[in-house]
Formats: C-alpha cells, sequence, structure tokens
C-alpha cells in the first residue's frame, strides 16, 4: 500500500477507536439488571461493528506491515520500534479481550480498562506515524537543493 492510503487507512482507525470507547463507556453507564445491561441493544451492536471493523482494520495493516520488517537491513530506528511495540501491544490486547468476551466472561470487568488501553495505543502509534507520512506526503520532508559553495584551491 502506499504512505498515502496508510495515513487514511491510520486515521480511520484511530477515528474507530475513539468512537467505540465513548460508545463503550456510554453502554456501560446504564444499569444492569440481573447480570445484563439495559443499554439499548442498537448501541451494543453498533459498539460490535465498529469493533469488527477495528479488528479487521487491523488485520489489514498488520498483514501488509509485518512483510516490510523484513526489508530492513539493519537494526530498527527508535521510531519503528516504538511503533512496532505499540502495534503488537494491540493485537495482544485484542486476542485478551476476544477471550474474556468467548471463553473468560467472568473478567468482563475489565473490559472498561482494555478498551481504554487499545485507544492509548492506537493514539500513540498513529501520532508516531501519520505526522511523518503527511510531511512526506507533502513533499516538506524531501530535501531541498543546497546551492554549491564555492570550493577553495590553493595555489603554490
Amino acid at each position: 500500500m502506499e504512505a498515502t492510503t496508510n495515513a487514511a487507512l491510520s486515521l480511520v482507525f484511530l477515528t474507530l477507536a475513539f468512537v467505540a470507547v465513548f460508545l463503550m463507556f456510554k453502554i456501560w453507564g446504564y444499569p444492569k439488571k440481573e447480570g445484563r445491561s439495559t443499554a439499548p441493544r442498537s448501541l451494543v451492536l453498533i459498539h460490535r461493528l465498529i469493533g469488527a471493523c477495528y479488528l479487521i482494520l487491523y488485520v489489514a495493516m498488520m498483514w501488509q506491515m509485518v512483510p516490510r520488517l523484513f526489508e530492513y537491513q539493519i537494526e530498527f530506528p527508535a521510531r519503528t520500534v516504538a511503533h512496532l511495540m505499540l502495534g503488537v501491544s494491540i493485537g495482544l490486547i485484542l486476542i485478551v479481550k476476544l477471550s474474556i468476551l468467548r471463553v473468560f466472561k467472568h473478567f468482563g470487568g475489565a473490559l472498561p480498562y482494555l478498551g481504554a488501553a487499545l485507544l492509548w495505543c492506537t493514539t500513540m502509534v498513529v501520532s508516531l506515524s501519520a505526522p511523518f507520512a503527511s510531511r512526506s506526503l507533502s513533499g516538506a520532508g524531501q530535501s531541498r537543493e543546497v546551492p554549491r559553495q564555492a570550493t577553495r584551491t590553493w595555489s603554490a
């Protein structure tokens, strides 16, 4: 994918994270009756749809970014290491969150914290890459031609 596509997808990824978390906060504000939320079913379904889109987008971006790791000939720059670690953290948090939703339902009280952690990691990973991607797209990151300096010749 091109840098333009990656930048657009990262902004969509961040937007999905924000909407999902704030919708989650709204849903968790409703009282529970007999262990079930009294939140409107439509809000819960929208939250699930946004979460599924977030997961699909994460997998799609990882699918195209992981092979690029093997193109490096030397060790990674610090920004790349931070980006990589936050990306892996998002994946691990998603696995834990899905495990709680499907298998370990007794840990359900941790879901808002995991959602907030996903938002934090997503914000950090996008803020590490989006400014540099937008700068390179605008051409500001390209080197400008520097005027030649006069060379001094030594005469004998």
